[in-house]
């Protein structure tokens, strides 16, 4: 299973919810509880004490490494880690077309 799926599994399981009142971590936690242990790990790590209004306030703080963890993967890091490795098209601009013999002040 692969990322998408398991945010869409997750955010499938918090859309079951009553969020009328909001819910807390403890609640998400009851609400996982035999369904995916997986996923019920990874939102006590992540999850903070409290009470969220909305799913998506649950979603938006599980960082990217936590569902590569989840599916066993171990955290790389970003796929670009040198700056020569980003394109930037630089040379086809107008300071790349620069031959030098501009005079300055």
């Amino acid at each position: 299973m692969d990322t998408s799926e398991m945010q869409e599994l997750l955010q499938g399981y918090l859309g079951e919810m009553d969020w009328s009142g909001g819910a807390t971590k403890d609640d998400l936690m009851r609400h996982l509880a035999g369904r995916d242990d997986a996923l019920r790990t990874m939102v006590n790590l992540y999850v903070p004490e409290g009470t969220y209004g909305a799913p998506d306030a649950v979603m938006t703080l599980i960082p990217a490494e936590a569902w590569q963890d989840v599916q066993g993967d171990h955290w790389q890091g970003a796929e670009t880690q040198y700056v020569e490795d980003v394109p930037t098209h630089f040379q086809d601009g107008p300071a790349g077309q620069d031959d030098g013999n501009t005079s300055r002040s």
